[in-house]
């Protein structure tokens, strides 16, 4: 294992490079990955440059939340009381607002097994921060294998009070030279979300068998 650090306008990018070729570079602005690498191959979209990363309003490899997608009309209820929640697409909240996690800047540790590291990122949401109720402690841990291409992410948050948590990464992946239908996909689901003309979550459905991917399957 590999594990180089550099500091960038305040902000610590971390490059991780295991013993059978991936690497991975972390940042601690949004617990992002900021690029995959296998074999020295690109596997990610990114921009081009820690500058051009920091400064934009992008979601490349950030963590999103406190809520993933929208939220029409920047509204939600919890115990019978309504907050009105930052927006940052038109009338409707993306995302978790314009200062959402993504845009934070998390404290970074590491830990380390026989077989594996972890890079750990640390961040406290005060209350209504972005409209949300209730401060949060989150915990982003990224373990990466030393001797496996493989890596998962495991969110963990601690709320103060009941508010609504659904985070999520925003990582875009290369195809290389493959087309989409030489790849193989498993989701662990059998429902799939329906979406309104805004791309607003109105409910679920059953999965048809082209859209269920319960196992692995082209």
């Amino acid at each position: 294992m590999d594990i180089k650090k550099i500091s960038y306008h305040g902000h610590q990018f971390f490059t991780v490079k295991n013993n059978v070729g991936l690497e991975i570079t972390f940042c601690s602005y949004g617990a992002s990955i900021y690029n995959i690498k296998y074999h020295n191959k690109t596997v990610t979209y990114h921009p081009g440059s820690f500058e051009s990363f920091l400064n934009n309003n992008k979601f490349y490899g950030k963590l999103l939340g406190r809520i993933c997608g929208r939220i029409k009309d920047g509204v939600i209820k919890v115990d019978k009381k309504i907050y009105h929640l930052d927006k940052n697409e038109g009338n409707n909240t993306l995302h978790g607002g314009k200062k959402c996690l993504s845009f934070q800047d998390f404290e970074p540790f590491f830990s380390e097994s026989e077989e594996l590291i972890n890079i750990v990122f640390k961040y406290t949401s005060v209350d209504l921060e972005c409209g949300f109720p209730g401060s949060v402690r989150f915990v982003i841990v990224y373990n990466i294998m030393k001797n496996k291409n493989k890596f998962s992410i495991n969110f963990h948050a601690v709320p103060q009070q009941a508010t609504p948590l659904n985070l999520s990464t925003h990582i875009y992946w290369r195809l290389l030279d493959k087309d989409v239908l030489d790849h193989r996909l498993t989701i662990n689901a059998n429902e799939i979300t329906k979406f309104d003309d805004q791309l607003i979550v109105c409910g679920k459905m059953h999965a048809s068998k082209i859209y269920n991917f319960r196992e692995e399957k082209r």
